[in-house]
């Protein structure tokens, strides 16, 4: 469901791992090429979190 171009957001309590696909990524990714005057064929971005907890409704 993406095209080649995707990261991971890892769960640390549950281990899931969700894919997702941003746009905003492709774009730094284009920036750095611009700025650093490379051609990136590859890279990997992983976000590590938590659940937040529920509020309790009083």
């Amino acid at each position: 469901y993406f095209d080649s171009q995707h990261d991971h957001l890892i769960c640390i309590d549950t281990g899931e791992v969700k894919e997702f696909c941003d746009p905003r990524i492709q774009n730094i990714k284009n920036t750095i090429e611009e700025v650093f005057n490379v051609e990136i064929y590859n890279h990997s971005l992983y976000f590590y979190g938590k659940k937040k907890k529920k509020k309790e409704k009083h």
